[in-house]
């Protein structure tokens, strides 16, 4: 589509009147800049994302538009075109396309695709089919002649109020969390209620979260007021983690990555160092993988693996479709069916499910009562701390940062992306408090 796109645009420079002429007005109507992190951030811009799994994304996809560009390399070349005209034609479009039908095919609708974004639209759009594409046509072949095919039609509609003269024209791009925004768009909507932060991407993290919070809450079951800090809150920050937030957004990054593996490591080792039974609940290796398949067959049969794709499933899909959108009654499913979330507008019911089935399961499981055994809530807000824990920043020190208003434009994106996680955590932390 990128190649096509300046191949039009090639042609718009040209005396002779061809078919292109129709798209040229719109073809300079396009902007000339759209920033999406995986061609035009640097190196610094995609560490400063603070999240391995969205940061892995975006070096997934630069990787693939590489590949793209190196095979098209010559074709753009005959048409007088370089790698800065390509990494514009596809951002342009990444931001432009809509995605149709069950094969998630990518479509530009020139004039369309102007209209920006809202959460509260005054339009939408509409794709209608001809009938002889319908379920059905061969069958009524065998009684009567077909009728011509007609082409399918893109509209855009306006809402039921209908739109006011001079008033812009905006339509949902979708109730997608920060990532789909920030990765395709190339910007984030203000006061995103969709946005959200994967807790758990199994249900093995989920026990082995829980074991970590039952250890800790044995060990330290009380915390003084005068400390601040929730109960089943990590200690907080020392001096050397302090020194590490004065480093370079690299040099924080290279450090998060290798937190985010010793706490991967620390998990596993909780899972496989852990001693015989005890009478006041803790959880073996044996117990741990019972659990888990208990939970599994407690919440029924459903695959909650997180499965291949990066932290939401984007990588190695086509770019927005169904495993996107989540929603309905009792709270939020899974991103994708999958993983287990926190939103802006509170916990995925399904985790709230999970988590209280697993407080029930494991107390049952006690010889005798644990007196200090974790709450579905206390796990929820133990996790909450942990991950916002794991950033090199603060959300206070990344505040700071876009109030100085010293960020690139690139820079300001990263910082408003994180920022945005931390938010949710910490809103998180305090709702899962009073459970």
């Amino acid at each position: 589509m990128a190649l096509r796109l300046l191949q039009h645009q090639a042609s718009c420079g040209g005396s002779d009147p061809n078919d292109d002429a129709l798209l040229c007005p719109w073809i300079k109507a396009l902007p000339r800049q759209v920033t999406l992190p995986h061609i035009h951030f640097g190196d610094g811009e995609i560490a400063a994302l603070q999240d391995p799994d969205t940061v892995q994304e975006v070096q997934a996809m630069r990787l693939s538009h590489d590949a793209c560009f190196h095979e098209l390399q010559e074709d753009l070349g005959r048409l007088g075109y370089g790698r800065q005209d390509f990494d514009w034609a596809v951002a342009v479009l990444h931001s432009r396309c809509f995605v149709f039908g069950r094969s998630s095919t990518h479509m530009v609708v020139p004039g369309v695709d102007m209209a920006n974004h809202s959460f509260t639209p005054n339009a939408a759009v509409r794709c209608d089919h001809s009938p002889g594409a319908c379920q059905g046509t061969a069958a009524l072949e065998e009684v009567c002649p077909p009728g011509p095919l007609q082409p399918a039609v893109f509209q855009l509609l306006a809402g039921p109020h209908g739109t006011r003269e001079n008033e812009e024209v905006t339509i949902s791009y979708g109730d997608w969390p920060n990532d789909v925004f920030l990765l395709f768009f190339g910007f984030l909507p203000d006061n995103n209620q969709h946005d959200a932060v994967v807790l758990f991407r199994t249900l093995e993290d989920l026990v082995i979260c829980y074991q970590a919070a039952v250890a800790q809450q044995q060990t330290e079951p009380s915390i003084s007021q005068s400390q601040q800090q929730h109960p089943m809150q990590p200690p907080a920050q020392q001096p050397q983690q302090r020194q590490q937030q004065e480093r370079t957004e690299p040099e924080q990054q290279h450090q998060q990555d290798l937190h985010h593996q010793q706490g991967n490591n620390q998990f596993e080792g909780q899972a496989k160092d852990i001693g015989p039974t005890q009478p006041d609940g803790d959880l073996t290796r044996e117990s741990l993988q019972s659990l888990v398949l208990d939970l599994q067959d407690r919440l029924g049969q459903e695959d909650w693996s997180r499965g291949d794709g990066g932290q939401h499933g984007v990588v190695g899909t086509t770019r927005i479709q169904k495993p996107w959108v989540w929603g309905g009654e009792g709270g939020h499913e899974a991103v994708g069916g999958r993983t287990l979330v926190v939103t802006a507008q509170g916990f995925d019911g399904r985790l709230l499910h999970a988590a209280q089935q697993l407080v029930s399961m494991h107390q049952a499981q006690c010889a005798s009562p644990a007196p200090h055994t974790p709450t579905a809530g206390m796990l929820l807000a133990f996790r909450c701390a942990q991950m916002l824990a794991e950033f090199a920043t603060t959300a206070q020190e990344d505040a700071q940062q876009l109030r100085c208003n010293l960020l690139t434009n690139s820079m300001q994106l990263a910082v408003r992306y994180r920022l945005g996680k931390k938010h949710i955590l910490q809103q998180a932390s305090r709702a899962a408090e009073l459970m």
